[in-house]
């Protein structure tokens, strides 16, 4: 068994890792001052000139971004493919993986329309940039509907593997609920408008991102060792399976053997017998 285009999937994840680092952290936000997100009381003025000033940043950063966000889905299938060996054939948890996956794409690129939106137009009016800015900020950092149950069925499937060595360490589950835990503040951000669960305060944005990257990076990587595990397994099983043919085959030689040495003597007794009964004359 081949595991390798579930590998080259598995890599997307690094791949889309280094777009969103480009493109988020360093044009979004150094270049542009978005990193960290700027306050929800940040004065209306102070806001829309950002992004009237850094427009070319913006668009050339979301960009990055929204091609990096487009490799969540070959991230999430890779992941998928292993919670489906340890499932069986029925794999539902794998199959819910996979689903959470897509509507994380979703989630990653929407908001970044009204980003770009924001800044796409340096002429629009002030309280039209902030209410973009807003919907913007709410929904990429709140949006959380997807990561956190996807969090929770791979922590499930990982448990779920009762083999000695099963196929993903253990601590990646416990990884996977400490992941949760740490996104769950950001549903609270829609309550805050200061204080560490706002969407630039210490629990929503860095705590909630550092999670997000550890856990990011973390499952392709264990992933890809566990593809080249199901290979060398595939492998062990196929020249078992071929000795095992061997075997049969020369079994089957020597009873044809021994049948036909029965049959050659039962042909020389039979002769007898009619010699016995017919003499010649």
């Amino acid at each position: 068994m081949k595991m390798d285009t579930t590998r080259l999937c598995a890599w997307c994840g690094f791949v889309a890792f280094g777009f969103w680092i480009v493109g988020f952290f360093f044009l979004f936000g150094l270049q542009a001052g978005f990193v960290p997100a700027p306050s929800p009381q940040t004065p209306i003025p102070e806001l829309t000139n950002m992004y009237r000033q850094h427009q070319i940043a913006i668009r050339a950063g979301l960009l990055l971004f929204s091609v990096g966000s487009g490799l969540v889905i070959p991230w999430a299938v890779s992941i998928s493919m292993v919670l489906k060996r340890i499932e069986g054939r029925y794999a539902p948890l794998a199959w819910c993986n996979a689903l959470l996956g897509a509507l994380l794409l979703i989630f990653n690129v929407i908001p970044l329309f009204f980003f770009q939106v924001a800044a796409y137009r340096a002429e629009r009016s002030d309280e039209l940039i902030y209410l973009l800015s807003d919907i913007g900020w709410i929904m990429f950092l709140g949006g959380l509907f997807s990561v956190i149950p996807q969090g929770l069925v791979i922590a499930i499937a990982i448990f779920k593997d009762r083999s000695d060595t099963p196929f993903i360490p253990r601590w990646v589950g416990y990884l996977n609920i400490w992941f949760v835990v740490t996104m769950c503040s950001g549903l609270l951000l829609y309550f805050f408008k200061d204080g560490p669960f706002a969407w630039n305060g210490v629990l929503t944005f860095w705590v909630a991102w550092v999670g997000f990257f550890a856990w990011w990076l973390v499952m392709p990587t264990v992933v890809i060792k566990a593809t080249y595990r199901i290979e060398r397994e595939a492998a062990a099983l196929g020249h078992q399976i071929a000795d095992d043919d061997t075997d049969t085959i020369q079994r089957l030689e020597l009873l044809r053997a021994e049948f036909q040495l029965l049959s050659d003597r039962g042909q020389e007794g039979e002769d007898l017998r009619l010699r016995s009964i017919h003499p010649r004359q």
